[in-house]
Parts: C-alpha cells; sequence; structure tokens
C-alpha cells in the first residue's frame, strides 16, 4: 500500500477542515490560513484529487472532509465516515512524549544510562548563558559499550522542531549550546503524510549538521520509537569540564542537580548506577 503524501498547504487545509463532517466556506478557511487565492486553490485542488475533500453549498463555494478511499492509509474514522489527519503538534506538546521515549528505548538503543533527562525550554528568566544557548531538552547519563570497559559521563542537547520548522536554522541552535555539551541533536517532526513534501528539507538540514557534527533524528509519532529514525548521529566532543558543570547548574532543576551530583560521586566511588532509581522525570 501506497503512503498518502499531502504538500504543507494541504495538511494545513486538511486540518482545519471540520472533523465533524459539516463544512467550512472558502473565504473562511482562506482566512484562517493567511493564504491568497492562488495558493489557496492549489491547497484545495490537491485534496479533491486525493479525494479527501468535497465540495459544498455555502457562499464563495465550501468544503468538507470526505470518505476516505479504500487504498489510503489516512486513518478512517468508520463512525462517522471521514478521513483523520492529526493536525499540527505545537512543539512544546512534543516535549513530554519526547521525554519518555528518550528514558526507555532511545537510551537503550544507544547503550546510555540515564541520571536526569528534562525539558529545559521553559525556565522562564533564569540566565542560561545567551541567545541559543539554553536547549529543548537534555539528557544527562553515562554511555556503556559493549567490549569496552570505559564509561562516558555525557549531557547531551536537543533541540526540537515541529514539522512547519524544518529548517538549518535548527542547526545553529544546537551548535550554540553544543558548546556546553558533549553531543547535541536536532529533533524533528516529519508526519507520515508530510515526509515527501519536507524531503528537501531534511536533507538540508542533515547536510549543514554534517558540517558542524550535529546528529539529526526524525519521528513521525513522539511516543513510539519504532518511528523514530537517527538520520545523522552526533560528534561526540569534549567541551571544558567547567562549562559543562556550569551548564547542568543553571539548566537542570534542583532535584536533577542533585541526581546528578549523586551520580557523578558513585562513579568515584566505582559504586554501579541504577537507572531505574537514579532517572528523573521532569
Amino acid at each position: 500500500m501506497t503512503q498518502l503524501q499531502l504538500t504543507h498547504d494541504e495538511y494545513r487545509l486538511f486540518t482545519i477542515t471540520p472533523d465533524d463532517g459539516s463544512a467550512i466556506g472558502n473565504v473562511s478557511a482562506r482566512a484562517r490560513l493567511g493564504f491568497p487565492k492562488n495558493r489557496y486553490g492549489r491547497a484545495k485542488d490537491g485534496l479533491l484529487a486525493k479525494h479527501l475533500i468535497l465540495r459544498a453549498p455555502g457562499g464563495g463555494g465550501a468544503i468538507k472532509r470526505a470518505p476516505a478511499a479504500d487504498e489510503s492509509d489516512i486513518e478512517m474514522d468508520s463512525n462517522r465516515g471521514i478521513a483523520i489527519v492529526t493536525p499540527p503538534v505545537a512543539e512544546s506538546n512534543l516535549y513530554r512524549p519526547i521525554l519518555e521515549t528518550m528514558r526507555g528505548a532511545w537510551a537503550v538503543d544507544r547503550g546510555f544510562e540515564p541520571i536526569a533527562v528534562e525539558d529545559v525550554a521553559n525556565l522562564g528568566s533564569r540566565k542560561t548563558g545567551g541567545k541559543w544557548t539554553r536547549p529543548d531538552l537534555v539528557a544527562v547519563g553515562v554511555t556503556t559499550f559493549d567490549f569496552v570497559p570505559d564509561l562516558l559521563f555525557d549531557v547531551i542537547t536537543f533541540e526540537v522542531k515541529p514539522a512547519d520548522q524544518v529548517n538549518v536554522l535548527a542547526v545553529y541552535e544546537a551548535l550554540a549550546h553544543r558548546r556546553s555539551a558533549t553531543h547535541a541533536f536536532v529533533a524533528l517532526h516529519i508526519p507520515a503524510v508530510l515526509s515527501d513534501s519536507l524531503k528537501k528539507g531534511v536533507q538540508q538540514v542533515v547536510a549543514t549538521a554534517a558540517e558542524h557534527g550535529i546528529g539529526v533524528i526524525s519521528f513521525a509519532e513522539p511516543s513510539d520509537y519504532e518511528t523514530w529514525e537517527v538520520l545523522l548521529d552526533a560528534v561526540r566532543v569534549s567541551s571544558p569540564p567547567e562549562q559543562v558543570d556550569a551548564f547542568v547548574r543553571r539548566n537542570l532543576s534542583l532535584e536533577g542537580q542533585d541526581r546528578v551530583s549523586d551520580a557523578v560521586k558513585k562513579l568515584r566511588r566505582g559504586v554501579p548506577l541504577t537507572p531505574a532509581a537514579d532517572v528523573v522525570a521532569s
């Protein structure tokens, strides 16, 4: 079965079309999107051609959602007989499910024993070192290996971008806070229906990230690790210890700082960490 693909404009138009089967006028829809007539017309014609909307009566014309074609893998609401596409997700709403995945499947897959994994994007007026020095998410922990006895203490930062912000600016934001970390990733939300239309933007992000050692992760569903893909792994850097120490102090919660401090003391004594007890969920 071929994955149905939408352009970004088609996606935005579809998500504002009422999911109860009622109609929305073309004038109202165009005003909500802020599209000029030609741009709106292309998006509408694309959805009509893909049988996701139907024309409806109304002054100036109207549209409504159509029953999904059998071969489409857009989600189908069988009770109402209409196609469903998940609406755009605000960046802040991506943080919690990403954190849960990072603490679980991502950490296991990476050989990473997390100590503190936190949302640090919303620290209010707390001083964090200047523009772009505050990441969205931070994972502090220890990386282990199958055939090497060494443990690596890692501070990994994440710059999260929703589907409508997939551009190379994210790389430079990640690069700014990598100065006080060991790794930095850009995490891009790429819904399945937008994977084709966002492909060029993703490629540009990966190409730019490769020049600077920044990692790139894409995901369709933040809570489903099976939809995550590491497009480019982050290069580990040795940031000055005093900068890393200051970064943890400025950005982590007090509870997170305490857990990191306790874990460092254990590591100095050669005491193994117990991830289930040591991870802080913020």
